[in-house]
């Protein structure tokens, strides 16, 4: 296309998770020579444009586009130069666990959306809400920020606690800009991991202990088989744990990681395998891989 001409991108990506977002919207532009003056359209016939995670996407995609609005189906028509962007162009493996090595290219981009950094630097302990993967003690059943802020003074820098379904886009840009260690649940919102300074070591609780079923079954959806009690399956996708998506990125991006698992959990809030309700971790462990 001529150089004087704006081109009017779009996008009909309907799903509601954060980081299904970053792989379909954000990730597609990987690569893409995007000009001053190009447009971004979100198709919102089936989404709920106020909610938090479309306001996360409009930020984050506000970065890369000079200007980003949503539409309606029926005006993709008045749209001139359209070009869409085709959900699925995955950049990396998401289910497979790599030692994967920085990736320049890649890391180049995400600097592009990202602000200043924080002058200070901190530990950051992202808490989710209350019965939705809530982080406690195994020991003592203490939620894990009581934990961590008791025993503050054995840590060599400061302690902040966010809970990012509490903050705005540019809040949680902010908080993650400053943190040299993120300690986070496995979910969505660790996605902003990508806006944390590029030696910021990310802490990810996970699920790789008692992983049985997928979809999860009756028995242990009623609780009337134990947690930690094999059903047999069935594990429709994979017959082992695949939630390599933050550790792979962390790597392409630089950053060390490290994996922690999950102790026990309690009750679920949807037949799936990470939909928990409670998660329980062993902080003495949390306590010493922040402190290495």
């Amino acid at each position: 296309y001529p150089k004087d001409i704006y081109l009017n991108y779009f996008t009909r990506y309907e799903d509601q998770n954060l980081f299904h977002i970053f792989f379909a919207d954000v990730l597609e532009v990987y690569g893409m020579k995007i000009r001053p003056g190009n447009r971004l359209s979100i198709v919102a016939d089936n989404i709920d444009t106020d909610s938090p995670v479309q306001k996360w996407r409009h930020f984050l995609l506000s970065k890369l586009f000079d200007s980003v609005h949503y539409i309606e189906e029926s005006e993709l028509d008045s749209i001139q130069n359209p070009i869409e962007l085709k959900e699925g162009a995955y950049q990396f493996e998401i289910h497979e666990f790599i030692q994967f090595h920085p990736k320049k290219s890649l890391i180049r981009f995400i600097e592009k959306l990202k602000s200043p950094p924080e002058d200070d630097r901190y530990i950051l302990f992202v808490q989710r809400n209350k019965d939705d993967r809530f982080l406690l003690d195994h020991a003592t059943c203490d939620p894990i920020e009581k934990i961590l802020t008791t025993r503050k003074d054995e840590f060599t820098l400061p302690l902040k606690v966010a809970n990012f379904s509490e903050l705005n886009p540019q809040e949680q840009e902010k908080i993650c800009s400053g943190a040299s260690v993120l300690v986070a649940m496995h979910g969505a919102g660790l996605t902003n991991l990508i806006f944390t300074p590029t030696d910021c070591h990310i802490i990810e609780v996970n699920y790789r202990r008692h992983w049985y079923c997928d979809p999860v079954c009756d028995d242990h959806y009623n609780e009337t088989l134990a947690y930690n009690k094999d059903c047999g399956g069935p594990l429709t996708f994979k017959p082992d744990f695949h939630k390599a998506d933050y550790h792979n990125l962390s790597l392409l991006l630089g950053k060390n990681y490290t994996e922690v698992e999950a102790e026990a959990y309690e009750g679920y809030t949807q037949a799936i395998p990470i939909c928990r309700k409670r998660v329980f971790v062993d902080s003495n462990q949390l306590i010493r891989y922040i402190n290495q």
